[in-house]
C-alpha cells in the first residue's frame, strides 16, 4: 500500500496460480482475496456508485497485469504500480466522506496517509536521479540479481568509473543461472577493455559473445578490435602483421554482414567499414569485384560447412573433408 522499499527489478521467484496451490497456500489465499475484493468493488460501483468504490476498483483492476495470471517478462517492475497508486490515493481521499463517526479524525488520517504517500514518492524520485543511484539501490535490495548488476555496471561505465564497471559486469556473469547464456555482461566487458586499450582481453570477451549469440554486433565489434590492432601494428612498423590483422577484421566484418541480413538487406552501418577494408587490402583492384569475390567465397564456405554437418553422422570422412574445404575457403 505504501511505495516503500520499491525496486526497479525484484529478486523474486515466479509462482503460477491457481495451478500450484499446494506449495504456496498463502499466495493462493491472497489471490482469492484479490478476486473477491475486485468483485465486491465492482458490485458496489454498479449498485450505488461512490468515489471510494471507484478508487478501489481502479486500483485492483490496474494492478492485475502484475499478477501471476498474466505471463510477463518484466515481472513486478515498480512502474506497474503507478496507475494503481492513483486509485489508492483516490480511495484514501474518498473514504472519510463515507464515515458517519469522527469525520474530522477520519479526514486527518486520510490527509496524513496522502502526505505519507507523497513523502515516500519524493524519496523514491531521488533514487531515480541517474543510473548509478537507481541500480545501486536495486543491487542493495536484490543482491542476487544479474540484470541489476549489469545495469549498474553500465552506469559506472558511462561515468568513466571502469574499475567498478568491470566488477559489476563480472558479478553479473557469475550470478546468472548455470546452463543459460547471459551475453550482455561479456559485451560490456569487451567495451570496457576497448576503452582501456586492452585488445587481447576485449577479443577474449567477444569470442564468448560470438559463441553465445548469432547477432551481428559481436563479430562487428570483434572486427573493430582487429582493426585497432592493425593500426597499432602499423604505427610500430610491422606492416605484414598489420595486414594479417586487417584480414581478420575484414573476415569478422563479413560474418557480421551475413548475420545482419534481414529481408535480404545488410545493416547499413557495416557497408562503409567493409569498403574501407577492401580498399586498404586491395588498393589496386576494383573494390566491388573484391567484395563480390569475398562474399561468394564466404557463402561457399558456409554451404560446405552445412554439408559437412549433414554428413557428420552418416559419413564422418566426407564430413571432415567438407569442413576442411570450408576452412580453406
Amino acid at each position: 500500500l505504501l511505495p516503500s522499499n520499491l525496486n526497479v527489478d525484484y529478486d523474486l521467484d515466479r509462482v503460477k496460480l491457481p495451478f500450484s496451490p499446494g506449495r504456496n497456500p498463502e499466495v493462493l489465499w491472497l489471490w482469492a482475496f484479490w478476486i473477491a475484493a475486485s468483485l465486491a468493488a465492482l458490485w458496489r460501483v454498479l449498485k450505488e456508485g461512490g468515489a471510494w468504490a471507484w478508487g478501489a476498483l481502479w486500483m485492483l483492476v490496474t494492478v492485475t497485469p502484475t499478477s501471476t495470471q498474466f505471463v510477463l517478462t518484466d515481472l513486478l517492475f515498480e512502474h506497474r504500480l503507478y496507475l494503481p497508486a492513483v486509485g489508492l490515493a483516490w480511495w484514501m481521499a474518498a473514504v472519510p466522506g463515507t464515515l458517519s463517526f469522527a469525520p474530522r479524525i477520519a479526514m486527518a488520517a486520510a490527509s496524513a496517509g496522502l502526505c505519507l504517500l507523497g513523502c515516500f514518492t519524493a524519496h523514491r524520485v531521488g533514487d531515480w536521479k541517474d543510473d548509478r543511484t537507481l541500480y545501486a539501490d536495486s543491487v542493495r535490495k536484490a543482491p542476487r540479481g544479474f540484470r541489476q548488476r549489469t545495469n549498474l555496471g553500465t552506469g559506472f561505465q558511462d561515468a568513466g568509473d571502469l574499475d567498478r564497471a568491470e566488477r559489476e559486469q563480472l558479478m553479473s556473469a557469475h550470478l546468472f543461472p548455470a546452463g543459460l547464456a547471459w551475453v550482455q555482461p561479456f559485451g560490456n566487458l569487451a567495451n570496457i577493455h576497448l576503452m582501456r586499450g586492452e585488445l587481447d582481453q576485449a577479443e577474449s570477451c567477444l569470442r564468448v559473445v560470438c559463441n553465445m549469440t548469432s547477432d551481428f554486433k559481436g563479430p562487428a565489434t570483434l572486427s573493430r578490435v582487429h582493426s585497432l590492432r592493425a593500426d597499432r601494428l602499423i604505427r610500430e612498423g610491422r606492416k605484414e602483421e598489420a595486414r594479417g590483422a586487417m584480414e581478420d577484421a575484414m573476415a569478422q566484418l563479413f560474418l557480421a554482414w551475413r548475420a545482419s541480413l534481414i529481408n535480404g538487406m545488410p545493416d547499413p552501418r557495416l557497408v562503409p567499414h567493409l569498403g574501407e577494408m577492401v580498399r586498404f587490402l586491395h588498393p589496386d583492384e576494383n573494390p566491388a569485384r573484391v567484395f563480390e569475390a569475398r562474399r561468394d567465397a564466404m557463402e561457399a564456405a558456409f554451404a560446405a560447412f552445412e554439408e559437412g554437418e549433414a554428413l557428420s553422422r552418416s559419413d564422418p570422412a566426407a564430413a571432415i573433408a567438407k569442413l576442411d574445404h570450408a576452412i580453406a575457403l
